[in-house]
Formats: C-alpha cells, sequence, structure tokens
C-alpha cells in the first residue's frame, strides 16, 4: 500500500513539473523517466544500503533518459553526489536542474554499478 501510494505522489508531481515546464519551456530539467522506490527483495538483490535506490519502470520516448541510455529494470541509487532514497526525493532533485545541464546519474543494471552522463531536457523543447 505504501509503494501505492508513493508512486501514485511520484506519478502527480511528475504531471505537476510537466505543466510548469511546458508553461516556461527550457527552464527545469525533465529526464523522462517513471520510478518507483525500491523493495527490500531488490535491496537484497543488488546489495543496496537500506532506504538508497529507485526502480526505473518506465522510459519514454525522445526523452533524456532513452538517449543516455537507461532501461526498465535499472535502479538508480545516486544523482551527482546525492544518495537516492525515494521517488519524491529524485523529482526534486531533477527540479534543481535546468534544460542543458548534465547529471552523473548512477545506477545498477543486471548486479552491475554503471555511471552514465544525462543531458538533460526540458518536458516540452528537446536540448539540441
Amino acid at each position: 500500500m505504501r509503494n501505492r501510494i508513493t508512486h501514485l505522489f511520484a506519478m502527480l508531481l511528475l504531471m505537476a513539473v510537466g505543466a510548469a515546464v511546458q508553461a516556461q519551456p527550457g527552464q527545469k530539467a525533465f529526464m523522462g523517466v517513471t520510478v518507483d522506490t525500491v523493495t527490500t527483495p531488490l535491496r537484497k538483490q543488488y546489495k543496496l544500503k537500506a532506504n538508497q535506490g529507485i526502480l526505473v519502470k518506465d522510459v519514454l520516448p525522445s526523452s533524456s533518459a532513452l538517449a543516455a541510455g537507461i532501461r526498465v529494470n535499472d535502479v538508480i541509487v545516486q544523482l551527482d553526489d546525492s544518495t537516492i532514497r525515494a521517488t519524491p526525493q529524485f523529482v526534486a532533485l531533477v527540479q534543481r536542474y535546468k534544460a542543458g545541464d548534465t547529471v552523473k546519474l548512477t545506477l545498477y543494471r543486471d548486479g552491475k554499478k554503471r555511471v552514465l552522463p544525462v543531458l538533460l531536457k526540458s518536458r516540452g523543447n528537446p536540448v539540441e
């Protein structure tokens, strides 16, 4: 139940952020992923610390995430120097950046740690 509430909250927050970004194209960054806070079984599988990581549930077409190579089932554990603990925190961190900024995303895929640079875009207007 808690994960569903967290997921719903994150979706509503992403929709609100998207509307704000569309109203002011090029201002705030948008990564283009749908995520959910990692559950205990996934923490064990990836050997993560308690309260660490978010699971990528979807990658949107033409998004920064897709261009960077982020995939469904990746587990994001860090954005630049910030450890990711939950979905709302991740969304808030991404909002601090502007379209055109590049961030360093640390994630796990198939049990292997990867670091990907992500060039952030705005929701409405991709950065050229």
